[in-house]
């Protein structure tokens, strides 16, 4: 675990009787998720932001992805940001997504290959994220394989996957765009690879923990809290210290 932060909206009233502290996990995956008090990820501030309209607050700790799907549905904590369907359908899903995920294949800059159907996938070393999903086709794609899967884990697989890649130790790795994108802008690694979209785009979630009983709730408020901010403008604010654009 690297850290663990209370984020409270400032409200003009006193804080209800009724409020409650909801606890978010998550891996580092910058700008979605990062490992940074003053900056601790778009989908954590606008959690943050629209919860507190019903009086809550959050807390966000960064933990290991498989290890916050497995809090969250056991009740450890109320909620995996940045999950899709296809990964935690065991979770309860709000109404209104809180981004969009497209996946890429990265490769060494000078590596010509193309994506052309699971077939393209055979006879390479691939690194991935364990417990990650990459989406319907990706996943069976993948699944589809005898050899070549290298799952890391961890608070930062994509650093380890990226680094790995470029020492000659896989020959791929795979992970959202936006993820990739700022990465290699961190560690200045831009000029060694390229990038091959592959797969269909995929909404991303704050998933709720079933064993909770007011998951439902939260869910509910946290869509009407984001629809609001859509609304007053306070969403594309957030958005844009992110150099992110609304999704719908």
């Amino acid at each position: 675990m690297k850290g663990s932060w209370l984020i409270a909206a400032l409200m003009a009233a006193a804080t209800p009787a009724w409020a409650d502290t909801i606890r978010l996990e998550a891996d580092p995956w910058c700008p979605y998720t990062c490992d940074s008090p003053a900056k601790p990820g778009y989908m954590i501030e606008v959690a943050a932001a629209a919860l507190a309209k019903a009086g809550h607050s959050v807390t966000y700790t960064t933990v290991p992805w498989s290890r916050a799907l497995s809090d969250v549905g056991e009740g450890r904590a109320e909620g995996a940001v940045g999950a899709s369907p296809s990964e935690a359908n065991q979770l309860l899903f709000p109404a209104e997504p809180l981004g969009r995920s497209q996946n890429v294949f990265v490769l060494r800059a000078n590596d010509g290959w193309a994506w052309s159907g699971p077939a393209s996938l055979a006879g390479k070393r691939i690194g991935t994220v364990r417990d990650y999903s990459y989406g319907q086709e990706l996943d069976a794609a993948l699944k589809g394989l005898k050899t070549g899967i290298e799952p890391v884990g961890g608070n930062s697989p994509l650093e380890s996957n990226l680094r790995k890649l470029a020492a000659g130790r896989i020959d791929m790795t795979i992970d959202d765009v936006a993820v990739v994108d700022y990465n290699l802008r961190q560690f200045k690694m831009g000029d060694a690879f390229r990038k091959v979209a592959a797969g269909q785009p995929e909404s991303l979630y704050i998933a709720f923990s079933p064993a909770h009983p007011k998951a439902a709730d939260y869910a509910r408020q946290l869509s009407e809290g984001v629809a609001a901010m859509r609304a007053d403008g306070s969403l594309a604010k957030i958005l844009a210290d992110y150099s992110v654009t609304d999704w719908k």
